[in-house]
């Protein structure tokens, strides 16, 4: 499989799990609450997942690695 064919389904993939994820937590009445087994509110675990995509982008493009933990 070429790069290019690799990226573009990467890329549809992250739309469609982005459209689902949103759909799902727009749908909830309230995400304050604990998410069972977590310190997190869906509210939290929702944010993170819209940040951390850009992070990783940033990082892919070369910007500082805020992650340190994930350093060799």
């Amino acid at each position: 499989m070429a790069e290019t064919s690799k990226l573009s389904e990467a890329r549809a993939a992250l739309v469609a799990i982005s459209d689902r994820a949103s759909r799902l937590v727009a749908s909830l009445p309230d995400t304050l609450v604990r998410i069972p087994g977590s310190v997190w509110t869906v509210r939290e675990a929702a944010v993170h997942l819209a940040l951390v995509g850009f992070h990783y982008a940033e990082m892919a493009q070369g910007g500082l690695d805020q992650h340190l933990y994930l350093l060799p």
